[in-house]
C-alpha cells in the first residue's frame, strides 16, 4: 500500500495504491492511513486497484466505510482500474452501484 497527496485545483486529493490483497492484514494499515488522510482534511480518495487481485469482507467493509465517511464530507471516493477479479466482485455485491468506477 502506497499513499499518495495531491493537490489538483485546489482541490486535497489522496490516491491509495493497493498491491496484491485487500483483505484483513492490510485493512489496518489502510485503515492508520486513512486516519491520516482524514486528519488533513482530504475527502476526495482515489483507490489505485489496478494490481490488487482479491479484496475480502474486510476489505469491502473499508470502502464502504471510506465512501460514508467521504460522502458526509462532500467528498467523494473512486476507485481506480479493478482488476478483473474486482470488478466481478463489485458487480455481485452491487458495490459498483455504489462507487464510482473509473478504467
Amino acid at each position: 500500500m502506497k499513499a499518495t497527496y495531491l493537490d489538483m485545483e485546489g482541490r486535497h486529493s489522496a490516491r491509495i495504491d493497493v498491491d496484491g490483497q485487500f483483505a484483513v492484514h492490510e485493512s489496518e494499515e489502510i485503515r492508520q492511513e486513512m486516519k491520516t488522510v482524514y486528519a488533513k482534511d482530504i475527502f476526495h480518495v482515489l483507490f489505485d486497484l489496478s494490481k490488487c487481485d482479491f479484496i475480502d469482507s474486510t476489505g469491502l467493509g473499508m470502502l464502504v466505510s471510506v465512501h460514508k465517511h467521504c460522502s458526509e464530507h462532500n467528498g467523494k471516493v473512486v476507485l481506480y482500474k479493478p482488476t478483473e477479479q474486482v470488478q466481478s466482485l463489485l458487480a455481485m455485491t452491487r458495490l459498483d452501484q455504489v462507487f464510482e468506477v473509473s478504467q
